[in-house]
């Protein structure tokens, strides 16, 4: 199944060389779970879950995620964009991990209200396990950020990120 995983370029290369291990999936205002986020939806003005990276966070912004994930937030910090670079995902057919999102939050307990609030959508499906890079299938840079750092190629050679301090490891998503 022809699937996409939108994420930020800081967190490409390592994807690239350990597959998407690790995704944040928000079940209430403060309750997540771990699972890879996907969508049948390849255009990124359709994720409207996530902003254009421009954003510093706001001193409750830093408190909320503090408390949420018990580590704390430097001031100046800024959400990344995850719609710089689209991943084009293709899972087995009738791999057992993965799901819709919807049943998979009714499940873990979500309310309608957080539905509303996510605004969500039938698109949005959900990876149990990690997605091995032999499923990336494509890598398309959509801000201007990656398409200025990503080559025919792909991602720079690691000395060349290191000469620019680019050398973020997290394989979150």
């Amino acid at each position: 199944m022809k699937l996409y995983h939108f994420t930020a370029l800081e967190y490409l290369r390592s994807i690239l060389a350990e597959g998407i291990t690790t995704g944040d999936v928000p079940l209430g205002p403060r309750r997540h779970g771990n699972a890879v986020w996907l969508t049948r939806a390849p255009e990124p003005n359709a994720q409207l879950w996530t902003n254009d990276g421009s954003h510093v966070l706001s001193d409750d912004e830093r408190r909320l995620h503090a408390s949420i994930f018990g580590a704390p937030v430097p001031r100046g910090s800024r959400v990344p964009d995850k719609r710089a670079v689209r991943l084009t995902v293709e899972v087995p057919e009738g791999d057992k991990l993965l799901t819709q999102w919807l049943p998979y939050a009714r499940l873990r307990g979500a309310k309608t209200k957080w539905f509303r609030a996510l605004e969500s959508s039938p698109d949005w499906y959900i990876y149990r396990g990690t997605i091995p890079p032999a499923w990336l299938v494509a890598v398309a840079p959509l801000s201007a950020e990656a398409r200025g750092m990503l080559t025919p190629d792909g991602p720079p050679a690691a000395d060349e990120a290191e000469e620019r301090g680019d050398t973020q490891t997290e394989s979150e998503s």
